[in-house]
């Protein structure tokens, strides 16, 4: 009777959390409530919040269940949990000392990055690493999800299709928000599902299909995003990509076809210019200035489609041409660490003030980077190490005199929520032990990532890596981060319970 019992609680927590993970894959990325743009911060959050934890809650009385009929503790903590833990307890060292603990509670207004947002997405991964059991119909989630956000970019662009065409910004374009947030989004999604058309985990010709045609429209997302700013992570998925390619041919040959495809969407933007005219092709890419208006321009796409489709032909010729796997994962791997001590090495330049930059690089950022680290290194010795609260940089600084006057030169009656580099932003907020954790939980996991190699690494590491290049100028959201901690946590499962990584659909 107790092992009846015991599946049929198995079998309802396996429900319960594929129910979460279509409302946080396929409903939150598309969800627009009342006010829409206006809200959309709001409505995005309450949503995760609620959602979050209503299902915390019932797992919670699930697991109780469980405990009660099995008369043991179902978990327990991992060597790999340890940087998770030692995360945790920063951002709770950091909340009970915040400079202001309401602001600290849920995050800035807005943005809601704080205490109990985190906490929900660590509470996730544990959750998920030890109880979730991956099923190939669940690729179906993201990909309605993303690809319903994608494609109302695009058409947004082309004044179709428009959310709220009664108060049209041109930088709110999608469910998302406005184009930073997009970005970020964009930065997850499309390595994510390169990452999983890359590995052949997809194999019926119906279903790959349909990848091809979601990675035209991701390109094409890309190309009119409007934000430069996406341009920074899409060269690194790019080399990513092709050392990928070199640990097989298969593989080589998906890279090129991905590549043809981006060629594709330029020639098809490209030909945009002629039927709507130069000033509406602007309006289409962002705006003038942005980097898409070479990309798409004849000089660069046609170059682009005939060198892959060159490519594509000799690898299809030459069937004995192999790949050097040992190489391609070695470069990888030196490759992801490198960019990991890169970070760190960042955040050290930015917070001493070794480096320095024009005030007007980047949009600005220049100036942001430079106010944040003088910001940072007048702080209290103990702030230094445990921040100002989790997101209470914006707090902080509009009740700093100097800051305030600062921001007020280059943005008068605004005030700035984060420093649009995210590792300079946690350094603030959360301090050395906070920032210092999250490196390591990040470092301890891409290590694991590079060590077990496989499929899973393409589908997980692509869009780890490009999530903190962006960020690199960006900054955390509930948008996007999310995700992240729900990839390490299906790695995890898959490491410790062999959950499929060989399925394929």
């Amino acid at each position: 009777m107790n092992g009846k019992l015991n599946s049929i609680l198995n079998h309802a927590v396996q429900i319960l959390l594929e129910v979460y993970l279509f409302i946080l894959c396929t409903v939150f990325p598309l969800y627009v409530g009342e006010g829409k743009y206006r809200l959309i911060a709001y409505n995005k959050y309450g949503l995760f919040k609620y959602s979050s934890w209503i299902m915390i809650g019932v797992f919670l009385v699930l697991f109780l269940l469980r405990f009660i009929l099995e008369k043991r503790v179902a978990f327990r903590l991992r060597k790999t949990d340890i940087p998770v833990v030692l995360y945790l307890i920063s951002l709770m060292i950091s909340y009970w000392f915040a400079v202001d603990r309401e602001e600290a509670f849920n995050g800035a207004s807005g943005w809601f990055v704080g205490f109990l947002p985190s906490l929900t997405m660590i509470v996730i991964f544990f959750i998920y690493s030890r109880y979730f059991h991956w099923h190939k119909r669940q690729l179906l989630y993201p990909f309605l999800g993303s690809f319903g956000v994608i494609l109302l970019c695009v058409l947004n662009r082309f004044r179709i299709a428009q959310i709220d065409p009664e108060n049209y910004i041109t930088t709110f374009i999608s469910t998302i928000g406005n184009i930073n947030w997009i970005a970020s989004y964009l930065a997850v999604l499309v390595p994510l599902f390169t990452g999983i058309y890359l590995s052949g985990i997809v194999q019926k010709k119906m279903y790959r299909a349909l990848f091809l045609v979601w990675l035209l429209a991701g390109d094409l997302a890309l190309l009119t995003n409007g934000s430069n700013s996406i341009w920074l992570f899409v060269p690194v998925l790019f080399v990513f990509m092709g050392l990928f390619g070199l640990t097989d041919r298969e593989i080589m040959k998906r890279v090129w076809i991905w590549v043809l495809l981006f060629g594709l969407a330029c020639l098809f933007l490209h030909t945009t210019r002629y039927i709507y005219g130069e000033e509406e092709f602007y309006k289409i890419l962002g705006d003038e200035y942005n980097l898409a208006v070479k990309l798409t321009s004849l000089v660069f796409c046609i170059p682009v489609i005939i060198v892959s489709a060159v490519f594509l032909y000799v690898l299809k010729k030459n069937t004995h041409l192999d790949m050097s796997a040992q190489n391609g994962y070695r470069i990888l791997s030196v490759l992801s660490y490198t960019g990991l001590a890169l970070i760190v090495l960042l955040v050290i330049l930015q917070s001493t003030g070794i480096l320095t930059l024009e005030d007007t690089f980047g949009h600005n950022r220049g100036f942001l980077w430079r106010i944040s680290a003088e910001f940072y290194r007048d702080l209290p010795m103990y702030r230094k190490w445990i921040g100002v609260g989790p997101d209470c940089f914006g707090w902080s600084t509009i009740n700093d005199w100097d800051m305030l006057m600062k921001v007020q030169e280059y943005y008068p009656n605004m005030r700035i929520t984060n420093a649009h580099s995210e590792p300079l932003t946690m350094l603030v907020n959360l301090g050395i032990c906070g920032t210092a954790s999250y490196l390591l939980m990040i470092s301890v996991f891409v290590h694991q990532l590079l060590e077990k190699k496989g499929r899973f690494l393409a589908v997980i590491l692509l869009p780890l890596v490009c999530y903190h290049v962006n960020n690199l100028t960006s900054f955390r959201l509930i948008i996007s981060e999310p995700y992240i901690f729900l990839l390490m946590s299906l790695l995890y499962a898959y490491l410790y319970s062999g959950t499929g990584e060989e399925s394929t659909i």
